[in-house]
Parts: structure tokens; C-alpha cells; sequence
């Protein structure tokens, strides 16, 4: 009875370590069960289609047919194996995923290499200027244009880009979108499952950026819907168009019907009261897009077409510039002129080459004048005015305005001319002006840092956002430094005359500080500069001047607190960091000091030794 009793508990011990190993065999999850799952939640591309037809309005019965002309540059040919055979099945799965939908399929009726001096620019929209350059569409609903992947991304300002109500469209190959770029890191997944991932991926991306850009052309912006196709980011997880977009869709459709011309005025009335019906369901800077194109002023007149010859003879005129021959190029451009004088793209071209020649000559000037005029391009408007010195600051003021109009609600889609007319803005101290462009950038990392610069000007400048009206932002700034020069020439009326146009401004209270820490006013002074911060705490120049006279005084504490928020204000300002230095010291903060030395070497490539007198 005692052996039986043995037995059964031994059995009962061996089934408790059977389970027990099932159960921890069941929870045990391998890494590639792991990334397997990761793959399928945020990798693994979604199928393309309405997520939940029984609330769309039902498909067009009749399937309309948009014919469509494709060109693919040297660099998508090189990078993508069969090239042509790629580009038709993207353009078939665009039209299977419009089809159940809008009713909408593209054929494509021609197919060419696109040979262009331009290719190498690392900027797309240059990509789509070169496109409306050589096709204007004839005998087309579409243009696509293919254009070499460059770097890994996301974001779709680079994968692919559209003018709103245009019809040309310009693609850069998927093989380095961000996405594509994580599957190499699922090392424990086999490689066919990687490669089925990588293949499935790079179609959708290709799929999904088409469409996005396609519906640009017909007005639809971005959306605030997650998960959308005309989101601004591409995600795998994106497979239909929202609701308010697909409204929008429709109404364009009703106007833009194969081989037909437009009524572009009715065409634009009625999207823009679409907009205003479902504004909230669309970002802000789209509507603002939208609502700018459809009321516009300035619109670009037709360009007239340019011949086989002449296109030819444009890229010429583009590869002598870039090759710093401009006078070789101005004989080309001269007869582009004489034939298409009214031609937006030709003029823009003129500009450029004598800006190459002279950038401050009366030739310049009035060419690159005509261009602004024309248009569509902004650029001409900015590299008139970068010889500001040369040019009177009314006309400066008339084509800066001019280009930030003509850029007013298409910024995002047009993201170098943007950044381009920002800096420039900038630079001329125009700082709401620029604050304005610079907005149109969003997220960009582009528009964020020349958000950045224009903010590190105000804060040199002591001129906070609203303290003057936007006309007189210039004239503070030319004021102000031209008072910092006197100061340090001993010459004080410019000072007067800015306490006098300028009074209250925070830059003047610290200019005035100067003065007075100069004339050895040390209480006057601390005053003044105090009073500048209580205006505007981001007065970098009161916290300069207070740094240096907490050291004097041996207010250490003081002064490391002064000279940090200029370190972290400006990062590039070296005399605040040996301020610092200084600062440091003197309050027997060593471990700081050292921390310090290594933060300016990795910042600027040397060491931190010449100490502030």
C-alpha cells in the first residue's frame, strides 16, 4: 500500500512538470514570434479600399478613362529593375483602388526616359518645374514624372509632390522610404518573410504617394483624419481616403472629365464651398490652401508651349549656369526670350543667368523683376532682392509681397521656394513677414529650424514679436545696429535717434544699458538692463551685459544664470560660453567647468582656452 501511495505521488510530481513545461512553453514567445508580430502591427502594409463602405455614397455606375503620359529620369531607370514594367503596375493598381470608388482609370498612352541636365537637384519641386517644362500636357488628363529615391523618409513633401489643381505630378522612386529601412532590423524573421514584407511595402508606398498627389490635383488638402491617405506622413496602416476627401474627390471629378476642358472659376467655387462645409475634418494649412488657390488674384497664366528644340535648349541654358558659364548661356536664353517673352519658366531662367553674370546689375534687376511678375516660380523674387543694395527698398517690399501672395496657402507643397523667401525675409529683418512663410513649413525640419533662426534674431535684436508693427521691424533693425556701431565708435546720436523712434523697445532699453555700463554708470546700467529683461526676458543682450557685470562685481551665481540662458539661447555664440566658463570658475564649480570644456569641443572642433577679459 506504501509503494502504491509512492507511486501515485511520483506520477502526480512527473504530470505537475508536464504542465508546468507546456505552460512556460505556451507563454515563452521567441524573438522572431516577436518580431513577427511587430512586423504585422506596424510594418505589414494595409489593403487598399474603403474601411466601411455602407457609409460612402455608392460608386459611379459609368468607369471614366484618364488618359495618361509618364516620363522616368535616368537615375528611377538605373535604380529600378524593369523599369517600365514597374510604372505600368503602379499605374494599374492606382486605377483598381479609384475604380470601385470614383469610377476612375488611368491608361497610360506614353511612356519615355526623361533626359534633363536638372536631375541631380536634391530638391523635388525643381523636379516639377522641370516636368511642366517639358510636357504641358497636351492630349492628357495627367503627367507623372519619376524621379531617383534619395534618402530614407516619410514624409511626402519628398516622396512625391503636386501643385494643387494641377496636372502634373512627380514621384521619387520607394526604394529608401523610412518604413522599408526597419525590415532589415527583423534579423530573427527568415529572409523570404522579409523579402515578401519589403516587396509588399514598396508597393503600397508606391500606391499610396500616387494617389496622395493625385488628389492634390484635384484641390483635396491634407487631412486630420489618422490613417487617411492624404495625411501628411506615410504609414503602412494607411488604405482609403476619408470621407470629407472622398467628398471633395467627387466634386472635382464633376469638373475634370477626360480630355474636356475645365471651367476652372466653377470648378474652384465649388470646391472651396466643399471646404467650408467640412473645414474641421481638414488641417488648417490645408484649407488655407485651398481657400488661396480658389480666391487667387495672381494666377499664373498658360504657359505657351515650348518646342522639342527649345525644351532642349533650356536644359542647355540650366547646365551652362551650373557649370558657371553664363555668358554662353545668355546666348541661348536671349533667343528663348525673343520667342516666349511672357513664359514664367523661360523668364526664371533669364533671371538666373544674369544674376550668374551680375547679381547686382540693372539687367539683373529687371529680369529677375519680369520673372517675379510671371511667375510661377517665387525664386526670381528673392534673387532680385538678395542685392539689396541695389535695389530700392519699395521694389523689395513689392516682390517680397508678391512672392509670399503667390505662396500663401501652397507652402507645404512648395517647401524650397518657402524656405528660400523665409530666409530671405529674414535676413532683411522682415521677422513677422518671415514668421508668416515660415509657418506654411509645419513639422518640416526645414520650417522648424528657420523658425528657430528668426526667433535667435529676435532675441540678438531684443525685438519680441508684436512689439512693432511688421512695416517698421526693418527700420528697428537698421536703427539698432546702426547704434551698436556708434557705441562702439564713441558716437552717440545714433542712440538718440533710436531712444527716439524706438522708445520702450527692449533692444533700445539694452543699448541704452551699454551706453551707461560703458560710461562706467554701473547702477544706471543694471537698471536699464534689468528693466529690458522685465520687457522681455529673451533680451540676450541684457543678459550679456548683466553677465559681465555680476562677474565684475563678484556676483558669480548671478552671472552663471545670465550667461546659461544665453548658451542655450544661442549655442553659437562662443563668447557666451567662455562667459560661462568664467562664470563657472569663479562660483568653484569645476565639475560644471569641465562638463563645459567638453560641450564647446564637440561643439566647435577645438577647445575651449581663451578666457573672456
Amino acid at each position: 500500500m506504501g509503494h502504491d501511495s509512492e507511486r501515485n505521488r511520483q506520477r502526480t510530481v512527473r504530470h505537475l512538470l508536464v504542465c508546468a513545461v507546456l505552460l512556460l512553453s505556451a507563454c515563452y514567445r521567441s524573438r522572431a514570434d516577436i518580431q513577427r508580430d511587430y512586423a504585422r502591427d506596424e510594418l505589414a502594409p494595409r489593403k487598399l479600399g474603403a474601411q466601411d463602405p455602407l457609409q460612402r455614397p455608392a460608386a459611379p455606375e459609368e468607369v471614366r478613362v484618364y488618359r495618361v503620359r509618364a516620363w522616368a529620369d535616368a537615375t528611377y531607370r538605373t535604380q529600378t529593375t524593369r523599369w517600365e514594367e514597374r510604372i505600368r503596375a503602379l499605374v494599374e493598381r492606382a486605377s483598381e483602388a479609384l475604380a470601385p470608388e470614383f469610377g476612375v482609370r488611368f491608361q497610360l498612352v506614353e511612356l519615355h526616359p526623361w533626359e534633363r541636365a536638372s536631375r541631380d537637384s536634391p530638391h523635388i519641386e525643381d523636379s516639377l518645374q522641370a516636368l511642366e517644362a517639358q510636357d504641358h500636357g497636351d492630349e492628357v488628363d495627367w503627367v507623372f514624372g519619376f524621379i531617383g529615391a534619395r534618402a530614407f523618409t516619410n514624409d511626402r513633401h519628398d516622396a512625391g509632390m503636386a501643385r494643387l489643381g494641377g496636372r502634373h505630378l512627380v514621384l521619387r522612386g520607394s526604394e529608401r522610404m523610412a518604413m522599408l529601412k526597419h525590415i532589415d532590423h527583423l534579423d530573427a524573421l527568415p529572409q523570404a518573410e522579409r523579402d515578401a514584407l519589403y516587396a509588399a511595402g514598396k508597393k503600397h508606398s508606391e500606391t499610396v504617394v500616387l494617389l496622395h498627389e493625385w488628389a492634390h490635383t484635384l484641390g483635396v488638402p491634407h487631412d486630420a483624419t489618422a490613417g487617411a491617405i492624404m495625411c501628411g506622413q506615410y504609414e503602412p496602416q494607411q488604405r482609403s481616403f476619408s470621407q470629407a476627401s472622398v467628398a471633395l474627390i467627387r466634386v472635382s471629378l464633376g469638373f475634370r472629365k477626360p480630355q474636356t476642358p475645365v471651367d476652372k472659376k466653377a470648378w474652384q467655387r465649388a470646391l472651396l464651398a466643399a471646404v467650408d462645409e467640412r473645414s474641421s475634418e481638414f488641417t488648417g494649412d490645408g484649407c488655407a490652401q485651398v481657400r488661396s488657390w480658389a480666391k487667387s488674384a495672381n494666377e499664373v497664366q498658360p504657359q505657351t508651349q515650348l518646342t522639342p528644340d527649345e525644351v532642349d535648349a533650356a536644359n542647355r541654358v540650366i547646365s551652362q549656369i551650373n557649370s558657371d558659364k553664363p555668358e554662353e548661356a545668355r546666348r541661348d536664353i536671349e533667343r528663348l526670350t525673343r520667342a516666349h517673352p511672357e513664359h514664367g519658366l523661360v523668364r526664371e531662367l533669364a533671371c538666373r543667368v544674369e544674376v550668374a553674370r551680375d547679381a547686382k546689375s540693372a539687367s539683373a534687376l529687371a529680369q529677375c523683376r519680369q520673372a517675379c511678375r510671371l511667375g510661377p516660380s517665387t525664386t526670381p523674387c528673392v534673387l532680385a532682392v538678395q542685392g539689396v543694395g541695389s535695389v530700392p527698398l519699395p521694389l523689395v517690399g513689392e516682390m517680397l509681397d508678391l512672392a509670399q501672395d503667390r505662396l500663401r496657402g501652397h507652402g507645404s507643397e512648395r517647401p524650397k521656394e518657402t524656405l528660400d523667401l523665409a530666409t530671405t525675409l529674414a535676413q532683411l529683418h522682415r521677422l513677422a513677414q518671415a514668421e508668416q512663410v515660415a509657418q506654411q513649413l509645419g513639422l518640416l525640419e526645414d520650417g522648424m529650424a528657420i523658425r528657430q533662426r528668426i526667433a535667435v534674431r529676435r532675441s540678438w535684436l531684443g525685438l519680441p514679436p508684436g512689439a512693432l508693427t511688421p512695416e517698421r521691424e526693418p527700420d528697428f533693425a537698421r536703427a539698432y545696429h546702426s547704434a551698436r556701431t556708434g557705441l562702439a565708435a564713441a558716437a552717440p546720436r545714433a542712440l538718440a535717434e533710436l531712444e527716439r523712434d524706438f522708445a520702450g523697445v527692449p533692444g533700445t532699453l539694452a543699448l541704452r544699458c551699454e551706453a551707461a555700463l560703458r560710461r562706467r554708470q554701473h547702477p544706471a546700467g543694471r537698471k536699464l538692463c534689468q528693466a529690458a529683461l522685465a520687457a522681455w526676458p529673451e533680451t540676450w543682450q541684457a543678459h550679456v551685459l548683466l553677465a559681465g557685470l555680476d562677474l565684475a562685481q563678484r556676483h558669480a551665481v548671478a552671472a552663471v544664470d545670465h550667461a546659461t540662458i544665453v548658451v542655450e539661447g544661442d549655442r553659437s555664440f562662443e563668447t557666451g560660453w567662455r562667459l560661462l566658463a568664467k562664470a563657472l570658475q569663479a562660483a568653484h564649480r569645476p565639475a560644471e567647468v569641465a562638463a563645459l570644456r567638453e560641450r564647446y569641443a564637440a561643439q566647435f572642433g577645438h577647445a575651449l582656452t581663451q578666457e573672456p577679459k
